[in-house]
């Protein structure tokens, strides 16, 4: 028996997924309430963290990155859950292949910043961890992904469904158009702003977050867009796997990694609009585009919750 099929493989890949996962639960559980502490750990402090709305200013883009991160870890778990239950073993190798992309450029950026003489103390450790995680991931990808070929979990013949009505026919050839469109409509703006969050970083920062008083030159401004950097790295791995999932949805007829994904981005933008709300009308921080972008994550949210389980159920096989 190959080693991608055996018993202990595949425990072993299954106990990787969930160790990356409770390590991600607790990353983002730091960056939303151990915001400084997290935060000085790799990125530049601000000189004055402040209180109030200013110190609220200055940890929103730690919350950000625990939002991604939590979301992506509940997206990853449900993979994980729907394999077990389901026999979708590709479903989690695709998140695992995501998670190792993210951990990838993650290690990139610890390493340009080394370069540049950007190097707090835990950024050797941390760059080793993501090198470590991403071969991990891969290697629990490419056991999961042999699953679906194993004769002993073959999925069981679906059950013939019930005759659909003429309404149900037509909404069914036509409403599946308009969810392909919110993906692409919706993939393309994270693909923008993975682009502005990348290349226009302290611009970008300022249209919410508290800008710092110096960005700095060389390795300090480095150290200060760092955080940006990391969320622009998740938007730009989510974008792509969104239009893998289309792909996957239009073609192979698999459309729960799609599914999955666009109920993620539905979390992904409403944590986003009540940390934005939450520091207008609680903490009184507002950056030069909070109502725009908390308002925008607020009308993503039902849109990607409609498509998201629209998508979640049809039937698995139906190609567009």
């Amino acid at each position: 028996m190959p080693v991608r099929h055996s018993v202990p493989a595949f425990l072993a890949a299954l106990a990787v997924m969930l160790v990356y996962l409770t390590s991600k639960a607790l990353l983002a559980g730091d960056f939303w309430f151990h915001g400084i502490a997290r935060w000085e750990l790799l990125f530049r402090p601000f000189p004055d963290w402040g209180s109030g709305a200013a110190l609220y200013g200055a940890l929103l883009p730690a919350k950000w990155l625990g939002t991604r991160t939590a979301m992506h870890a509940i997206g990853f778990l449900a993979t994980v859950i729907i394999a077990l239950c389901l026999r979708a073993y590709r479903l989690p190798a695709y998140f695992a292949c995501e998670a190792a992309l993210i951990e990838t450029i993650d290690a990139v950026w610890l390493s340009r910043g080394q370069a540049l003489g950007w190097a707090p103390p835990a950024s050797s450790g941390a760059m080793l961890v993501s090198v470590g995680w991403v071969v991990a991931l891969l290697a629990t990808a490419w056991v999961f992904a042999a699953q679906s070929d194993s004769p002993a979990r073959a999925t069981p013949t679906a059950a013939i469904p019930p005759r659909q009505s003429a309404a149900g026919r037509w909404i069914d050839r036509h409403f599946v158009i308009v969810c392909y469109v919110v993906t692409l409509a919706y993939a393309g703006m994270k693909l923008l702003f993975a682009y502005w969050w990348w290349f226009d970083s302290t611009g970008f920062w300022m249209a919410a977050f508290r800008p710092f008083p110096d960005w700095g030159t060389g390795s300090a401004l480095f150290g200060a867009i760092l955080p940006a950097r990391w969320i622009g790295t998740r938007n730009l791995a989510y974008g792509l796997f969104l239009l893998f999932g289309l792909w996957l949805a239009v073609r192979r007829g698999e459309p729960r990694m799609l599914a999955i994904l666009l109920l993620q981005g539905a979390l992904i933008e409403g944590f986003d609009g009540l940390w934005l709300a939450n520091g207008k009308f609680n903490w009184l921080w507002t950056g030069q585009n909070t109502d725009f972008y908390m308002r925008g994550g607020f009308l993503w949210v039902p849109d990607l919750l409609l498509v998201g389980i629209y998508m979640m159920t049809r039937p698995v096989g139906r190609r567009a």
